[in-house]
């Protein structure tokens, strides 16, 4: 089992068993227990708290939120602007 503190909170990783023996120390506390399915906790990949899973999860909320500094939406059809962007290059010999 380990233990850390994060954010002026104790974390516990470990088994139920490891969890439970230690109950009398929570008794009478506000607790939140997260279970894990025994494929992703065996092989390691048991997420840490607040953990994104992936990229598109962690930058969420930055997606769109930036300018270009022009009018243009960049965001909007962007493979076939980048195609016709590269075409382009493609055709001046700059690529």
């Amino acid at each position: 089992m380990t233990e850390q503190v994060k954010d002026k909170k104790l974390v516990l990783t470990g088994v139920w068993e490891e969890i439970a023996a230690r109950a009398s120390e929570f008794a009478g506390k506000r607790v939140t227990l997260t279970v894990f399915d025994g494929k992703a906790a065996d092989a390691g990949q048991v997420p840490s708290e607040g953990d994104p899973g992936n990229l598109a999860e962690y930058l969420g909320d930055y997606v769109g939120a930036g300018a270009s500094g022009g009018r243009e939406r960049l965001s909007v059809e962007t493979g076939a602007r980048f195609t016709d962007y590269l075409e382009g290059k493609r055709r001046e010999g700059r690529l």
